[in-house]
């Protein structure tokens, strides 16, 4: 599983993607167009006690 956001690191977007993410952040409240980037099928560190 790859991409962004992939074992819990910091997902960022590009200086030419910040236009569109700041337009969809004033529209929704929310950074959707970075959280459309976020693959929902990615590897994430398991931080329970074992």
């Amino acid at each position: 599983f790859g991409g962004r956001g992939r074992r819990g690191l910091p997902a960022t977007l590009m200086p030419e993607e910040e236009k569109e993410a700041k337009n969809m952040r004033e529209k929704y409240g929310y950074n959707a167009f970075l959280s459309d980037k976020i693959s929902l099928d990615r590897s994430i560190p398991d931080y329970r006690p074992s």
